[in-house]
């Protein structure tokens, strides 16, 4: 719960401060070797940032250096609508609408070799496919496994873990599971959850546990 205040407050500053002082805060990052080589070989990539540490500082950081785009949906409250909008697109990312029109601007980005930005462990408005996350059947996205599909693009899965007392921020890139993109569809959504399991691991205290991963599953799942 104390990391659950933490992110509330760490977004606020991530939106209202200018980028080079958010991204001063990041004290290392391993694994990004993995973008050039994807980007060198003409593939798109799908950055997948689960709810864990600082994933605003991800996508700032990501944004700065790669062409990005990321869908979003626009919060009911205009002026905090205004506010989160404008704070994320200073660091020059590209933020499209969560429809259909914003489905295409990802695929023409993949297509042209470019990277977009997706929330990889959100429940489905509608849609989905059942797959197991630490060990529970949950509805799963099928939108990262079908865009990584359709344009062979390298999933990258990114974490901005949190240092302890407020010394900043360490940035790691995993190594990408090709099976995301190659294997069928339940198999490919699977890994998704696998690799956010993973991420999970390395800083369980870090992740959103507030956020309702479970509240869609076969009736009488819960019951005993």
């Amino acid at each position: 719960m104390r990391h659950a205040g933490r992110a509330i407050v760490e977004a606020g500053r991530m939106w209202l401060r200018p980028p080079e002082k958010n991204l001063a805060l990041i004290k290392s990052v391993k694994g990004e070797e993995t973008i050039h080589q994807a980007l060198d070989n003409n593939r798109g990539i799908i950055l997948a940032t689960p709810h864990l540490g600082n994933w605003e500082l991800s996508g700032s950081y990501v944004s700065t250096r790669y062409p990005l785009t990321i869908m979003y949906r626009p919060s009911r409250m205009k002026g905090l609508d205004r506010l989160i909008h404008n704070g994320r697109e200073t660091s020059g990312g590209r933020y499209v609408p969560a429809d259909t029109s914003g489905v295409r601007a990802q695929l023409k980005a993949l297509k042209d070799g470019e990277m977009i930005g997706i929330l990889p462990d959100q429940v489905p408005s509608e849609g989905g496919v059942l797959a197991p996350f630490f060990g529970l059947p949950a509805v799963s996205m099928n939108l990262l496994s079908n865009l990584a599909r359709k344009t062979n693009a390298v999933v990258i899965f990114c974490v901005a873990e949190r240092l302890p007392w407020a010394r900043g921020y360490r940035l790691h890139f995993l190594p990408p599971d090709e099976a995301i993109t190659t294997a069928d569809m339940e198999e490919s959504v699977a890994r998704v959850n696998a690799q956010v399991e993973q991420c999970i691991r390395m800083h369980p205290d870090q992740y959103l546990w507030t956020y309702k991963r479970f509240k869609h599953t076969e009736p009488g799942f819960y019951e005993r």
